[in-house]
């Protein structure tokens, strides 16, 4: 995964951004920004080759080698798509890229799965992962309907290599930080705790990542396109606003129940992760809103003030992962998520400089949704020691009593992001029957 998620880094090289940030219409940029996809994919594919053996004996496990193969095989399917991709982007046609990514994830999915039961072990992913490069990269040529033109016409790209060069190395900065902590445990903490640590993490990754895949998606295009500071501060706070709607309550779900999930979704033996899981939630809070803010900043064209932004977060983060590995998994999950804070704070700042939406004001506009979360979780907490219906049931309905409490407190305090949506369309009407007992 280390390696996958590096080079999509290197073989996009920043492009997609450029293609939505510049709005790049020519369609000899347009060839010359995928024959560079491809050519940087293939030295990526190559040198993937060279270092699996080394690789697996590093780590004391042979089965890297194949593994490393295989996924050096997909980098140049990944990059077919990158081009086409973010022209679906730039042109807001969001529906082709969803339906070609579902039609990948669940025939990819579902074919994991079967290996899976098959006995097929850690091979399941690699195939899952094959599967979807294919499928996604097909279908996105297909229902995108573009074609490079004749010929590779290099040159016509090279004006565009400064602005992408900075995304790129602020996205291999952020790479190297999250996979990399991955690398360190498995060599200092061994496999084992590893995989503790990672199914943690991962759980508390779902919603975020998700969240942060829109956002990169189509924050940037929308926020390129506004003129207007005022008009780009007012669409943040509402796009801000919305997110921590859904991102707040589920951190804060895993946060007071993280026993009750992990059992649930994964079995008692996996216990041993809640404790981290409730810490890393906690450090996921404000994830979704750094990515926010660097598409804000992105969409005003100040990648070298990204770059220089990503270097002090992940120095930071550097920093809190080898102090917190002194203290096992425990102080990896702590450093972690006083980094994310950290990181939160330098986004926000260099937002404030760029459009005057700085950190005060992002966290002014977040009390609302803060109050009513708080609300949610402290009935959870109150209630659940009254529960004993067996751990399936109990997460069922403290879930369901933590959602109604949540939208209750939503409409009755009409929060300002609340507001905003319901004086939306068809929603106006139904806003007039809401009673007002006071706004955040």
């Amino acid at each position: 995964m280390f390696f996958v998620a590096l080079s999509q880094i290197l073989v996009d090289r920043g492009f997609s951004t450029v293609i939505v940030q510049r709005s790049v219409e020519s369609a000899e940029e347009k060839t010359a920004i995928f024959w560079y996809t491809i050519i940087v994919s293939l030295f990526i594919a190559a040198i993937m080759f060279l270092i699996a053996p080394w690789f697996a004996r590093f780590f004391d496990h042979p089965v890297l080698k194949p593994l490393l193969y295989l996924s050096a095989a997909v980098v140049p399917l990944n990059a077919l798509a990158s081009v086409p991709t973010a022209l679906l982007q730039r042109d807001l046609r969001f529906d082709v890229i969803a339906k070609s990514g579902l039609a990948a994830s669940i025939i990819g999915g579902v074919t994991a799965v079967v290996a899976a039961s098959l006995g097929a072990g850690v091979w399941s992913f690699a195939i899952q992962a094959a599967i979807y490069s294919i499928l996604n990269s097909t279908l996105i040529w297909i229902m995108g309907r573009w074609s490079p033109m004749r010929g590779m016409r290099l040159a016509s790209g090279r004006h565009l290599i400064g602005f992408g060069s900075f995304v790129t190395i602020a996205g291999l900065l952020d790479v190297l930080y999250i996979h990399g902590s991955s690398l360190i445990i498995g060599r200092l903490h061994g496999a084992a705790d590893l995989g503790f640590y990672n199914r943690a993490q991962n759980l508390q990754n779902l919603p975020g990542g998700i969240l942060a895949a829109i956002v990169n998606r189509v924050a940037l295009p929308l926020f390129a396109k506004m003129e207007d500071l005022a008009a780009l501060r007012d669409y943040m706070r509402i796009v801000q606003g919305a997110i921590m709607l859904i991102n707040l309550p589920l951190m804060a779900a895993l946060i007071v129940m993280p026993d009750l999930l992990i059992e649930v979704l994964y079995g008692e033996k996996w216990l041993f992760t809640a404790p981290i899981l409730a810490i890393l939630a906690f450090g996921g809070i404000l994830f979704p809103l750094q990515m926010v803010n660097m598409q804000v900043v992105l969409s005003q064209g100040r990648s070298g003030i990204v770059l220089k932004v990503e270097v002090a977060k992940k120095i930071v983060g550097l920093v809190s992962l080898l102090v917190g590995s002194l203290y096992g998994l425990t102080g990896l999950a702590i450093g972690q998520a006083i980094s994310m804070y950290i990181g939160f704070l330098m986004n926000a700042v260099i937002t404030g400089k760029v459009i005057g939406y700085g950190f005060a004001r992002q966290i002014r506009d977040l009390l609302g949704v803060s109050l009513i979360t708080a609300l949610m979780a402290g009935a959870i907490s109150v209630i659940r020691p009254t529960l004993h219906l067996g751990s399936a049931v109990n997460l069922l309905t403290l879930t369901a009593i933590g959602s109604a409490v949540f939208l209750v407190a939503a409409l009755v305090f009409r929060v300002s992001v609340i507001d905003q949506i319901l004086n939306m369309g068809p929603l106006r009407r139904f806003s007039r029957f809401i009673p007002v007992f006071g706004r955040r």
